[in-house]
């Protein structure tokens, strides 16, 4: 059976999806893009393959598996097609002119009209109840000052199976503490300065002689593979983020000053110096924290409880 992807094209416009619908030169048929699923693939990266191809469109915002296909007797044989949902930004389409010769984005009262096919109004309608319902996987974002207990409740929310959350590794030039559980790949300047140059990185960042970063591919497959991921980065990481991607949720983890300070004492990892400049740091966090979507306290004392507090807070965007 012929496998192909049907890729329901979108992009926000204040808050409200408008879809992609082209027309066909030859036909006159409205519809959204569509395409055959190459040997190897999975109809997830046929759809990404086509969006290149057909709107030269070749990163996107969010990505909703819609979890549905049929199938139909095209003219060399029987075909089974996936629909997929792809938002993108504001970047320029450009058209492959086999393919369509025009197209509009339009709200899905005017799309379902147009379009020929009752099964592409259908997956218009679902992909459209998808996005308002805010009901597709999420990039979350753990963010907060060093000894907030960051590393902490990740690790607590990855071992929570019912989330079913992927943590994502974090590329840094430092070296590795002694028992250190973040979640990080430890490359080389060089290695890094490659990743960046090959486009790997989504955002990066200098902080206390090292470079952080977060590596694209895994972010995306996970989107891709309809799992939520969850990450550490700084406040700078999470303005980046939000750029580029429409299903960021980021947490911020809040604690009083003297707690942290304690905390980094005892850790026995940083020198006095270095704690100072730490705690100058988490001040000018904590003062532009309101960037992020929750802000939770962690009181000395009270993990536990601040890691239950952040659980509800995912489970109520999942």
């Amino acid at each position: 059976m012929i496998q192909k992807s049907l890729i329901i094209v979108y992009k926000l416009v204040d808050g409200k999806p408008l879809f992609f619908i082209g027309k066909r030169p030859e036909t006159g048929i409205y519809q959204p893009p569509t395409g055959h699923v190459e040997e190897g693939e999975t109809y997830q990266d046929a759809a990404i393959r086509e969006l290149g191809e057909e709107l030269g469109i070749n990163h996107f915002r969010n990505f909703i598996d819609l979890k549905e296909s049929f199938e139909f007797t095209a003219s060399a044989g029987k075909a089974r097609e996936h629909a997929v949902a792809i938002e993108i930004g504001e970047e320029k389409i450009v058209l492959e002119e086999i393919e369509f010769g025009s197209y509009e984005f339009l709200p899905l009262n005017e799309a379902v009209k147009i379009v020929k096919f009752e099964t592409h109004k259908k997956f218009l309608t679902l992909a459209s109840q998808k996005i308002i319902q805010r009901k597709y996987p999420k990039i979350f974002i753990i963010c907060g000052p060093s000894g907030s207990g960051k590393d902490t409740i990740i690790k607590a929310l990855t071992d929570t199976k019912s989330l079913n959350l992927v943590p994502t590794k974090s590329a840094t030039t430092r070296k590795k503490r002694k028992n250190d559980r973040s979640n990080r790949i430890y490359l080389s300047k060089e290695e890094f300065d490659a990743k960046e140059k090959n486009k790997e990185l989504i955002e990066k960042n200098f902080f206390n002689g090292n470079w952080y970063g977060t590596l694209r591919k895994p972010i995306e497959q996970s989107i891709k593979d309809g799992k939520g991921s969850i990450m550490e980065i700084d406040l700078n990481g999470v303005n980046s983020f939000k750029k580029k991607y429409s299903n960021v949720v980021a947490i911020f983890i809040k604690s009083d000053l003297e707690d942290l300070k304690k905390r980094m004492i005892k850790r026995a990892e940083n020198s006095p110096e270095n704690i100072a400049k730490r705690i100058n740091v988490a001040k000018v966090e904590m003062q532009n924290s309101g960037i992020c979507d929750y802000i939770v306290e962690n009181p000395e004392g009270e993990l536990d409880q601040t890691i239950e507090i952040v659980k509800e807070k995912i489970k109520g965007e999942l």
